[in-house]
């Protein structure tokens, strides 16, 4: 009885473990891209990375994308960031769209997480100038 109600309550529970560990990553990204953290944005990379910026289209190693998001951050400074939708694909991955604001334009921002090795990664990073 005891390993049936063990079992239960790891079964029951896994998908709030999981929803725990979504939440808290998603809610580290958006602080990283509010305040224009480069550097703990880059610890929610995948080890390769497609990004999209205005003038920028490839894929990057996660050294290199750190340098290019540190780069985005410095000329165009953030003002504020919100994420607009957030949800689930059915393979799994999750998506957000948001909206950045600097100090200068305004970008509509796309980010694609996948599990990798039990951790939520960035695969897909884009800022597109509205």
């Amino acid at each position: 009885m005891k390993f049936i109600l063990t079992f239960l309550l790891i079964t029951c529970f896994q998908p709030l473990i999981h929803l725990g560990l979504q939440d808290e990553v998603t809610e580290q990204i958006k602080l990283s891209i509010q305040s224009g953290d480069a550097s703990t944005l880059a610890e929610y990379f995948n080890s390769s990375i497609d990004i999209v910026l205005p003038g920028t289209d490839n894929a990057f190693s996660k050294n290199q994308a750190t340098q290019v998001m540190k780069d985005f951050f410095t000329k165009y400074p953030p003002k504020s960031f919100c994420i607009d939708h957030m949800g689930t694909s059915n393979d799994g991955s999750i998506y957000i769209i948001g909206t950045y604001n600097s100090t200068s334009a305004t970008f509509s921002t796309y980010l694609l997480l996948k599990k990798s090795s039990g951790n939520l990664l960035i695969f897909q990073l884009q800022f597109e100038k509205e």
